[in-house]
């Protein structure tokens, strides 16, 4: 059975029930989950009652909620429901990005501030079934800001957009049926493409099309990975970063983690961390992460591309992509795992250096677009938004 404390009884109740000095008890083992237990719980577990008091110790066993993972690892309804908002939620930001374009990209733009950007694509979220409002405070940055990774706009503090800067959105929602998190790097004038080299030595600022495009690869190459069961996420973080690394470069933060249904937007046990955590949780069939590579250039821009994946079976196709031809049945016992994608945004492909792109990686965009416009039409069409259906089918075509 279950027992529930309070915070203000714990100690007493482990004490009592645990630490009691009775000759006949043995030594106690108590797991805890290390990153949600403060030090003091732990030291009076480990110590006992502490210098001259006759309460024996107990052994603290580092250990994963069952809570944590029995959450984290979704059932098939809630899949259902995480796959049905991501294409609501897809068509409310194409519908945002479509509207700023379309703004920034008159003679005289309007003043549109980080802020305002904000507002905009919660409202564009509202106008979608069961939503209830943002999964986070969006990131809503503009040049520079970009690259203050958890950058926060305030009102009266905040950057006016410019044709001239790259503009990164990190947004998500919170519906009924699930919860979303989502990065789009947007641009507005062709000044921007001019250092489009693909080499990064010697320049002082790097090239915006190539960052953006080693971080697209990163993308690419975690979200098409096929890995055997048992694998944790520290494992495969190195997928997102090689490109980057090729070119000596690299980003401050984790490349996933994990999403509630209706809940946080940042959820264990699991996750993609660049550090060896804790607690090394495997990644299971029907978990939900974040796919997010980025590059950040200080005082400059900033690049994040960000998708959630759910943890699927590799099926055949899975495994074609990773090989390039199709891959025989496993001889061992060993079953492989793949992402499937949940996120429907298209990608910038006006930030996109085709000439870097393998050939299997130019048909992973087109692929994932082509998606895109299959699933997200239907509801565009639905609010009659033609600028959203124009900019859906620019960005969509193929490479």
């Amino acid at each position: 059975g279950t027992t529930q404390s309070t915070w203000e009884s714990i100690e007493t109740f482990i004490s009592e029930k645990y630490l009691s000095s009775s000759d006949d008890k043995k030594k106690a083992v108590i797991g805890i989950e290390e990153r949600q237990t403060n030090f003091a719980l732990v030291n009076r577990i480990e110590g006992g009652g502490g210098q001259g008091t006759s309460m024996q110790t107990a052994t603290a066993l580092r250990v994963s909620s069952i809570v944590s993972h029995l959450k984290g690892t979704k059932n098939a309804v809630e899949l259902k429901g995480f796959e049905d908002c991501h294409i609501r939620d897809g068509c409310a930001l194409v519908r945002f990005m479509a509207w700023l374009s379309a703004e920034m990209k008159e003679e005289n733009p309007k003043n549109i501030h980080e802020v305002d950007c904000s507002d905009k694509v919660t409202w564009f979220r509202s106008q979608e079934q069961l939503f209830r409002g943002p999964s986070f405070a969006t990131i809503s940055s503009s040049g520079p800001n970009g690259a203050v990774i958890h950058y926060s706009p305030k009102t009266g503090a905040d950057r006016r957009l410019t044709k001239a800067e790259l503009y990164l959105v990190d947004s998500g929602g919170q519906y009924e049926d699930g919860t979303t998190d989502v990065t789009r790097v947007l641009t507005f004038d062709p000044r921007l493409l001019k250092k489009s080299t693909p080499s990064l030595v010697d320049e002082e600022v790097a090239p915006i099309r190539t960052a953006y495009t080693l971080v697209l690869q990163g993308h690419i190459a975690l979200a098409a990975a096929v890995f055997p069961e048992g694998v944790a996420g520290y494992r495969l973080d190195v997928l997102a970063r090689l490109p980057l690394w090729k070119q000596g470069l690299d980003y401050a933060h984790g490349t996933g983690h994990g999403v509630g249904s209706f809940l946080c937007v940042h959820e264990g046990p699991h996750s993609v961390p660049s550090r060896l955590p804790a607690t090394s949780v495997p990644l299971i069939e029907g978990m939900i992460l974040s796919n997010e590579p980025g590059y950040y250039e200080a005082n400059h821009f900033g690049i994040r591309i960000e998708n959630l994946v759910s943890v699927v079976k590799a099926d055949a196709s899975m495994l074609r992509y990773a090989s390039g031809t199709t891959v025989a049945p496993a001889t061992t016992d060993c079953k492989s795992l793949a992402f499937k994608q949940l996120t429907v945004v298209p990608f910038n492909k006006d930030l996109i250096d085709v000439s870097m792109l393998t050939a299997e990686e130019r048909a992973f965009v087109d692929t994932y677009h082509q998606e895109v416009r299959r699933v997200l039409t239907p509801l565009i069409e639905k609010h009659g938004d033609t600028v959203a259906l124009d900019y859906l089918n620019a960005y969509t075509v193929p490479l």
